[in-house]
């Protein structure tokens, strides 16, 4: 579970660094803050919800 986590955030990283420059390659009229700040702020809810969760019971 842990390596998921893991590997989602540096995908997510991976995205929010790279998604800046593709929106001025191809000029996006949004700012890309309208797709990073979303995806942390539900990348973090679900860490948070993974992370309290007690997988044992289930």
């Amino acid at each position: 579970m842990v390596a998921g986590v893991v590997v989602g955030w540096i995908l997510i990283a991976l995205k929010c660094t790279l998604l800046p420059g593709v929106f001025q390659h191809w000029q996006v009229p949004v700012h890309p803050g309208w797709v990073i700040v979303p995806t942390l702020v539900f990348a973090g809810l679900v860490t948070v919800l993974i992370a309290t969760h007690d997988w044992e019971k289930e």
